[in-house]
C-alpha cells in the first residue's frame, strides 16, 4: 500500500518552486493582515517583507533541508525496494534448484577459466618483483637495431655508469653457478652483482648485511657471499651462527656476510637464486671469467638502475641513447650499432622476455573469454527459456501497477545474484585448472610460489561474474517484459510459445556458440596437431634408455691436465659398468638448451673471411655409437684421434653442403676456429635437430674430439643401457663418483626429457587449448539440448495434434533434430569464416602445418556436427514420447 499512497520524486526544480510558494503564502497572509490594521499594501507588503528577514538565506536554507530531505527518502525507498529484490530473487532462484545449479556451473566455467589465466599473466606480466619503491627501477637492455634484446660488458657498464646522471644508482648482475664443497658437494645457482646491489633494490639483509664498498673491489682479501633465506633454511637449517663464517666455493674460501629476508626472491622471475656475490670475487673462484673487468667484447652481463628523483623515463632513455653512442663509437656504420632500451620493472620478466611472451598470453588470454562468452551465451538461453514460464507472474505483477523498469530490474537483480554466485564457484574451480596449469606447463618454483589470485585478481573476477551475470541477463528481462499483459493472464500457468523477437535471439545465442566453440576447436586442433608433428621430428639420434648426467669440476682443485684427461677417463668407467651399452661425453648436447657456435672457413679462404657460423660440439670418441647419430659418409672418433695425431671433424650434411657443394667432404680441411690450424673432415654425420624440433631451416653443425680440443671444466656424461634407463641413472651415478666421490652431479635427465623440454611451450598450450575447446563444445551442445527441450515443451499441444493426425514418431524427431543441425550448420559456416581470418595470426605459432589445414578444419567439424547432433537427438527423442491424449487435455 505505501507504493500507492508514495509522494511523487520531488526534483530541484519542484523543492525550490515549493518553498518559494511557502514564502509567498506567508507574506501574502501578513500583508493582508497589516492591510487589515490600516495600513496601503504598498507599506504593508514592505512591512511584510521587512518582517520576514533575508529571503535569499532563508531560501538557501530551506532550499538545503529539503533537498537533504529528499535525499534521504530516495536512499530509504532504494534501499528498501533494493532488499525487496534481492527477497524476492533468492526465494525465486530456491525454488527453481535446476536453473539455479545450471547457470551457476555454466558461468562458473567460464570465470574459472578466465580467473586462472588471468592469474598466471597477473603473476608473470603484473606482479612486481619484492623490491622498494619498483616504480622507480628500470631495466637498462641493449637492442640491435634488427630487434635482438642483448647483453652488457663489464668495461660498458663502468663507462655508462661514469658517464650518466639520470640514475641514482646502477647495478649489473649475472647467473653463475658454483660448487658448495662443504659437507656433501652440491651445485648452487645466484647472481654475480655489484656491491650496491642491495641498496639500489631496498633490501637489507637479516640476519647480517649487505656488501661493503671495498668488497666489490679487485684483490680484495676476503671475498664476501649473501645467501638466500631458503637456501640458508634448507643448507644450514635457518643457524644464525653461519654468519660470519666461512664456506667453501669452487675450492676458495668466502665469508658468509648476510641472509636476505623469506620475502626476497630475486628480481627475475624463474632464478630463485641460492646466493649473491660480488663480481670482485668471481676471478677467484676459478670459473673461467679472469678477463671479466678488461674484455670488452664478454657481454654476459644485465644492468638495472635506480632513477634519480630529478629525472624522468624519458630524460634517462635520451641520455641513454648519448652515452651508448659513445660506448660503441668504434662502429662506423650506423645499422651496427646498438641502442639501449629503458623500461621500468613492472614484474620479474625482462623487456626482451616480455616481448617474446606477447602473443602467447594474446592468445592464452582470448581463448578463456571465448570460452566465457559461451557460456554467458547458454545463461542467457536459459534466462529466455525461464522468461517463457513466468510470463504469467510478469503479467500479473504489471497488471497491479509495477513499471516495466522495476521488472527489469528485480530480474537484473537475480542475474547479479547469480553472477556473484558463480564468481565465488569460478574462483574455486581456478584453482583446480591453476593446478592442471603447474603440471603440464611446468612453471618453476618461484613463479608457482606467487601464483596466488591477489586483490587486483578477486577484483577482475567479480567485475567479470557481476557484468556476465548482468550484461547477458539484460536482453532476455527486457524480452521478457515486452509481452502483452492479456494474453499472459490468460494463460493457466502453463508456458506459453516464445515470442518471435525472442524466437530470434535464442537462436542468435545458439549459432554464436557454434561458431565459437568451433573456432576453439579448430585452433586447439591446429595445435594439438603441430605438437604431434613436432614429436615425429626425427631429432637426428635415438634418445631411448639414454641418459645425460651434467657435471662441472670447477672448484674441485683439478689442474688443466687433470681436466684435459677426465673426460676420456670417465667414459671408459661409464662403459664398464654393468648393463651399459655404450657410454660417452660432450660438453653439450643436442636439444639441450644450451649450444655454443664458431665461425667456420675452408683451408682456402682468407684469414680475414667471415665464415660459416656453425654449432660446436666437442665430444668422446664413442659419442656417435652411444646416441647412435648416423654417420654417412667416411668415419667417427677413435682412440689415435689424440692430441699428437692430426686434428679431425666430423661435420654435418648441411654444413658440407654449404662449404663443398657437389664435392665430397672427406678430405676436405677446415680452419681450427680456436688457433688456425687445419682440422681434416673424416666424416659427415646425418642432419638432425639442435636447438629445437620447430626449426624452420636446417642448422650447420661440427663435432671435434675432446681429446684435441679439450672440453673444459662442464661435461655431460651419456650413458645407454641395454634393459631401461634406470639402469643407466645408476651407471652414470656409480662411474661418477669412482672418479670423484666429492663431485656433485648438476643434474640427471634422460634424454627423452631433452627433447620434452622442447616442446613444453607448445604442449602446454595445446594442452590448455584443448581443454578449453572441449569446455566450449560442451557448452554448445548444453545450449543446443536447451533449445530443443524447451522447444519439445512449448510445442507439446502441437505435437499432440501431429501424433494424433497420423505423424510419425521418426517424423517427430526428425523435425526437432533439423532444426538443431540447422542452427549447427549457421553457426558452423560463422565459425569456419572465423577460424580462416585469424589464421594468419596463429601461422607463426604452428610447426608442421598451415593454419587452413584441412583436415583440422574438417575433423573439429565433423566432430562439432556430431555433438550437436547428439544434443538435439535426446530431446527430439522424449517429444516423440509424448503420448497425443494427456498433450490434448493438457491445454
Amino acid at each position: 500500500m505505501k507504493r500507492f499512497f508514495r509522494f511523487p520524486r520531488r526534483t530541484a526544480r519542484r523543492i525550490a518552486d515549493e518553498a518559494e510558494s511557502e514564502f509567498r503564502f506567508h507574506i501574502d497572509a501578513r500583508t493582508d493582515r497589516l492591510v487589515v490594521q490600516g495600513m496601503s499594501p504598498a507599506a504593508a507588503r514592505a512591512q511584510a517583507i521587512a518582517e520576514f528577514g533575508d529571503m535569499d538565506d532563508a531560501r538557501r536554507y530551506v532550499n538545503n533541508v529539503d533537498r537533504q530531505a529528499e535525499a534521504r527518502r530516495r536512499r530509504r525507498d532504494y534501499m528498501g525496494e533494493l532488499a525487496q529484490d534481492l527477497a524476492y530473487a533468492v526465494r525465486k532462484l530456491k525454488n527453481a534448484p535446476t536453473f539455479t545449479i545450471s547457470v551457476v556451473l555454466t558461468l562458473a566455467i567460464g570465470i574459472g577459466a578466465n580467473t586462472a589465466v588471468l592469474n598466471l599473466m597477473n603473476a608473470v606480466l603484473l606482479k612486481p618483483p619484492p623490491v622498494a619503491n619498483v616504480d622507480e627501477l628500470s631495466w637498462l637492455t641493449p637492442r640491435t637495431r634488427d630487434g635482438q634484446w642483448g647483453a652488457w660488458s663489464m668495461p660498458d657498464v663502468m663507462m655508462f655508469r661514469e658517464q650518466t646522471t639520470s640514475w641514482a644508482a646502477l647495478s649489473a648482475m649475472a647467473n653463475i653457478t658454483l660448487t658448495l664443497n662443504d659437507g656433501e658437494p652440491a651445485r648452487i645457482a645466484g647472481y654475480a652483482v655489484n656491491g650496491n646491489f642491495f641498496e639500489l633494490v631496498g633490501v637489507r639483509p637479516s640476519p647480517g648485511r649487505g656488501f661493503f664498498a671495498y668488497e666489490d673491489t679487485i684483490g680484495t682479501p676476503s671475498p664476501a657471499v649473501v645467501l638466500s633465506h631458503a637456501f640458508w633454511s634448507r643448507r644450514f637449517g635457518g643457524d644464525s651462527s653461519v654468519v660470519g663464517t666461512e664456506i667453501t666455493l669452487n675450492g676458495a674460501h668466502v665469508r658468509v656476510v648476510g641472509v636476505t629476508p623469506e620475502w626476497y626472491t630475486g628480481v627475475r622471475l624463474g632464478d630463485a637464486p641460492d646466493f649473491w656475490i660480488p663480481f670482485a670475487a668471481v676471478p677467484r673462484l676459478h670459473i673461467g671469467r679472469d678477463g671479466l673487468y678488461t674484455a670488452a667484447q664478454s657481454r654476459w652481463l644485465r644492468v638495472i638502475g635506480r632513477l634519480s628523483p630529478r629525472a624522468s623515463l624519458a630524460q634517462a632513455q635520451a641520455e641513454a641513447a648519448v652515452v651508448q653512442g659513445r660506448l660503441e663509437a668504434w662502429i662506423t656504420d650506423p645499422a651496427r650499432r646498438r641502442t639501449i632500451d629503458v623500461s621500468r620493472i613492472r614484474s620479474g620478466v625482462e623487456p626482451g622476455a616480455r616481448e617474446r611472451l606477447a602473443p602467447v598470453f594474446a592468445l592464452i588470454s582470448l581463448v578463456p573469454v571465448l570460452v566465457l562468452v559461451v557460456a554467458c551465451a547458454n545463461v542467457a538461453n536459459l534466462f529466455i527459456s525461464r522468461s517463457v514460464v513466468r510470463q504469467r507472474e510478469l503479467a500479473v505483477r504489471r497488471a497491479i501497477g509495477a513499471s516495466r523498469g522495476r521488472l527489469v530490474r528485480q530480474l537484473l537483480t537475480e542475474c547479479a545474484i547469480l553472477g556473484v554466485i558463480a564468481g565465488a564457484v569460478g574462483v574455486a574451480m581456478s584453482y583446480a585448472l591453476t593446478g592442471v596449469i603447474v603440471r603440464v606447463g611446468t612453471l618453476p618454483p618461484d613463479l608457482v610460489a606467487i601464483l596466488r589470485p591477489d586483490g587486483r585478481v578477486f577484483l577482475i573476477t567479480f567485475g567479470i561474474a557481476l557484468s556476465a551475470g548482468t550484461l547477458f541477463g539484460l536482453l532476455p528481462a527486457l524480452a521478457a517484459t515486452r509481452s502483452e499483459i492479456t494474453p499472459a493472464l490468460r494463460n493457466d500457468g502453463t508456458a506459453l510459445a516464445p515470442g518471435r523477437g525472442r524466437h530470434r535471439l535464442r537462436n542468435a545465442f545458439v549459432v554464436s556458440q557454434v561458431a565459437i566453440s568451433l573456432a576453439l576447436l579448430i585452433t586447439a586442433g591446429l595445435f594439438v596437431g603441430s605438437l604431434r608433428k613436432a614429436l615425429t621430428v626425427d631429432p637426428g639420434y635415438d634418445p631411448h634408455n639414454t641418459v645425460a648426467a651434467e657435471y662441472n669440476l670447477s672448484g674441485q682443485g683439478y689442474t688443466n691436465e687433470r681436466i684435459a684427461r677426465f673426460d676420456t677417463e670417465l667414459e671408459a668407467v661409464a662403459a664398464a659398468q654393468p648393463g651399459v651399452e655404450a657410454a660417452a661425453v660432450a660438453e653439450l648436447l643436442p636439444l639441450s638448451g644450451s649450444s655454443s657456435s664458431t665461425n667456420v672457413r675452408r683451408e682456402s679462404d682468407a684469414p680475414d673471411a667471415d665464415g660459416i657460423l656453425t654449432l660446436e660440439y666437442r665430444v668422446t670418441s664413442a659419442y656417435f655409437a652411444t646416441i647412435r647419430m648416423p654417420v654417412t659418409q667416411g668415419r667417427t672418433f677413435t682412440a689415435t684421434d689424440n692430441a699428437s695425431s692430426p686434428r679431425v671433424a666430423v661435420v654435418n650434411e648441411r654444413l658440407a653442403s654449404i662449404l663443398w657443394p657437389g664435392e665430397n667432404p672427406l678430405g676436405k680441411r677446415i680452419r681450427s676456429p680456436h688457433d688456425s690450424t687445419l682440422v681434416t673432415v673424416v666424416g659427415v654425420a646425418a642432419n638432425g635437430k639442435y636447438r629445437s624440433l620447430a626449426e624452420a631451416q636446417q642448422l650447420s653443425a661440427m663435432w671435434l674430439p675432446s681429446a684435441q680440443f679439450p672440453m673444459g671444466a662442464q661435461g655431460e656424461l651419456i650413458v645407454r643401457a641395454r634393459a631401461g634407463t634406470a639402469d643407466a641413472v645408476a651407471a652414470a651415478r656409480a662411474a661418477l663418483k669412482a672418479m670423484d666421490p666429492t663431485l656433485p652431479v648438476a643434474s640427471m635427465r634422460t634424454l627423452d626429457d631433452y627433447i620434452a623440454n622442447t616442446v613444453s611451450a607448445q604442449r602446454a598450450g595445446a594442452a590448455m587449448l584443448a581443454v578449453f575447446g572441449a569446455v566450449a563444445l560442451a557448452l554448445a551442445a548444453f545450449g543446443i539440448f536447451a533449445v530443443i527441450a524447451q522447444g519439445v515443451a512449448a510445442r507439446r499441444r502441437e505435437i499432440g495434434i501431429r501424433m494424433s493426425l497420423g505423424a510419425r514418431t521418426t517424423d517427430v524427431v526428425r523435425a526437432f533434430v533439423r532444426e538443431g543441425l540447422v542452427l549447427t550448420a549457421i553457426g558452423t559456416v560463422v565459425g569456419v569464416a572465423l577460424s580462416l581470418a585469424v589464421s594468419k595470426l596463429l601461422a607463426s605459432l604452428l610447426f608442421g602445418l598451415t593454419a587452413t589445414d584441412a583436415l583440422t578444419f574438417a575433423s573439429a567439424t565433423i566432430a562439432l556436427v556430431a555433438v550437436a547432433a547428439l544434443a538435439a537427438f535426446l530431446p527430439a527423442r522424449r517429444a516423440a514420447r509424448v503420448d497425443p491424449l494427456i498433450a490434448l487435455r493438457s491445454d
